[in-house]
């Protein structure tokens, strides 16, 4: 894949780079074939995608008859269900990567990208998004939310991805005692408990995390 792209946007990646940051917040590479990708309805069929913003969006290059990339960014707007330019030239979203841009978790992008309600259920029961979905969670769970999330957050707290179940425990966490004016409190305390003590397959979860770092 790495020779499809733009010279520019290969080198940068080579270089340790992992981040574009934009004036409307930090985009997270993610460089796939559109047929592969999250957004593989929503994207030309040639297209590559490139970067994912935590909140359903996604940046992508297209590629001309004869199959060469182009240096053109383009972005798909769930919100709208429309695609756009983005950027003329891909070098205009690249900035040279320091120690902190480099190994940057997707938390510093939380704050500003928060996640409703409607867009975590969508994103997190789809088990085609992969890590993907622990990147929304983080970002839902830093929003505000009520009893309204907690029917999903349970139904999340069953799945075998670790890292999904300890985000929605902590989402249930930020709940506090307002958990407890819920009509089946008792039933959610045993769930926790049971969760609390479960033991988590060893090979699974080395494999879960090695995903999320891939």
């Amino acid at each position: 894949m790495a020779a499809e792209l733009p010279d520019a946007l290969a080198s940068f990646i080579k270089e340790g780079g992992c981040t574009l940051q934009c004036e409307d917040g930090d985009w997270d590479l993610n460089i796939v074939p559109a047929e592969d990708s999250p957004f593989r309805k929503e994207l030309p069929k040639s297209a590559v995608m490139i970067a994912e913003n935590g909140c359903g969006d996604c940046l992508f290059l297209k590629k001309s008859p004869k199959g060469a990339t182009g240096k053109s960014v383009f972005v798909f707007w769930h919100e709208e269900d429309r695609c756009e330019k983005f950027a003329p030239d891909i070098t205009a979203l690249l900035k040279t990567p320091t120690p902190t841009t480099a190994s940057a978790s997707i938390d510093h992008a939380a704050p500003t990208k928060i996640i409703s309600l409607a867009d975590l259920e969508k994103v997190v029961t789809d088990p085609k998004r992969g890590s993907y979905r622990t990147e929304v969670m983080r970002r839902f769970k830093a929003g505000s939310f009520g009893l309204e999330a907690l029917p999903l957050l349970r139904k999340i707290l069953n799945y075998d991805d670790i890292f999904l179940v300890l985000e929605a425990a902590e989402c249930v966490a930020k709940l506090g005692v307002t958990a407890k004016d819920a009509d089946d409190y008792e039933d959610l305390q045993n769930q926790l408990n049971i969760i609390g003590s479960k033991i988590w397959d060893p090979v699974l979860c080395r494999a879960q995390r090695r995903h999320r770092m891939s």
